[in-house]
């Protein structure tokens, strides 16, 4: 076993030229700071355990984030990797099952030419130019609860009828021609190559959803479930289904920000106008201060705008909400927010802000802007940050 930070690391019974090796088949602990070549060279039979890799800001190998070659299986959890050209190359006759990896190509994502499987759950992959996921050459491969962005070309792209792919429960964006799922080979129906189930369909921003097989069979829908929860290197994801099921452009967001309205109550329940209108500033500088300018005070010339109103309900408990019954509306409960100190209502009112930008409520932490209930003023959380950056994804 090898705990460092190295410049590379192979995985294999020898040692790699130019690679560090490791002393058997398990690699943990390990941040790879190599910017040519391989991040983790996967060449043994036996199988492999990896897990707790990372990759620094400087680090994204010159090709492969992660590569498995000769026959190589491996098991990968809890790491991130960034490659040049394919976050993970799992070469022919190679398998790989993965939980809570990030891969990160700057060509694709996830890479399959031909092996016999890529099962990935929980998990982030991303490319910069072309697939979230490419697959050629056959395998069974399985993509649950995953994030999977494809930029220039498909979110998954699949170039064989001799392959086997289901993709469910998953985000699926692509920023690109061809559709968020892909099938180019010459598709003979009669065996679906793709099942896709409870995805949703992000399609690129200002069009709908689409996949380029959405009349085949074996692609059953568009948008056919909730967005999904995924535990990644970043943080936990959750978003709130209402705002992109009914485009959050046309509800909220005016060109690439939110604007509200707060306008001082001169007493309780006056239409349109709320008591802690002086509180509303302050809790849009916890969202500002990670996105600067991403929640702006209207000039009046704006056609999308949040207001905030309050509401006098003593049989509720909530301290405020943002549904969908009243769009583009924060209410604010003065019956229990009376009762409160201004730094526990200023971060209530941050969380209904978090709703408008389009984040549900995220309660896996206590220390979560988005977290229910939450008493204390504190910062956002990886959670939040890495919730916001998904939303940001589709306005």
């Amino acid at each position: 076993m090898r705990s460092s930070a190295v410049k590379g690391v192979a995985c294999s019974l020898k040692e790699a030229a130019g690679d560090p090796c490791s002393a058997g088949q398990t690699v943990k602990d390990i941040t790879v700071m190599r910017t040519a070549g391989t991040g983790v060279l996967v060449y043994s039979s036996s199988a492999n355990k990896i897990s707790n890799i990372t990759q620094n800001g400087f680090g994204r190998a010159g090709t492969y984030g992660i590569r498995l070659m000769q026959g190589a299986s491996a098991s990968i959890s809890a790491s991130r990797f960034d490659g040049n050209t394919y976050g993970l190359h799992a070469d022919p006759g190679t398998s790989a099952t993965v939980l809570t990896t990030d891969f990160c190509g700057n060509g694709t994502g996830v890479y399959s030419p031909g092996s016999l499987g890529v099962t990935a759950s929980h998990s982030i992959i991303a490319s910069n130019t072309v697939n979230g996921v490419r697959i050629e050459g056959g395998g069974t491969h399985s993509f649950k609860y995953c994030d999977i962005t494809g930029n220039g070309w498909s979110g998954v792209s699949v170039g064989t009828i001799a392959a086997t792919v289901a993709v469910g429960s998953s985000n699926l964006f692509a920023n690109g021609s061809s559709g968020d799922i892909n099938l180019d080979a010459p598709p003979a129906l009669g065996t679906p190559s793709i099942t896709a189930y409870q995805n949703y369909w992000g399609g690129i921003p200002g069009n709908p959803p689409r996949s380029q097989e959405e009349s085949a069979a074996s692609i059953p829908g568009w948008r056919t479930g909730r967005w999904t929860t995924l535990d990644s290197f970043y943080g936990k994801v959750v978003l709130w289904p209402y705002p992109f099921m009914n485009n959050i452009n046309e509800i909220f967001i005016d060109k690439g920000h939110v604007n509200y309205k707060a306008e001082r109550a001169g007493y309780d329940l006056e239409p349109g106008k709320t008591k802690y209108a002086h509180l509303v500033y302050p809790a849009t500088g916890i969202w500002n201060c990670y996105k600067p300018g991403v929640i702006r005070e209207t000039n009046g010339n704006d056609a999308l705008v949040v207001q905030i109103i309050d509401d006098n309900d003593e049989q509720n408990t909530y301290r405020a909400w943002a549904t969908a019954s009243k769009p583009g509306t924060i209410t604010l409960n003065i019956a229990v927010m009376s009762k409160r100190a201004d730094l526990h209502n200023m971060s209530t009112i941050a969380h209904e802000f978090g709703h408008c930008l389009g984040l549900d409520d995220n309660n896996y932490a206590s220390d979560n802007i988005m977290t229910q209930g939450r008493n204390s003023d504190i910062p956002l959380s990886k959670h939040d940050k890495a919730s916001y950056d998904m939303a940001y994804k589709l306005w």
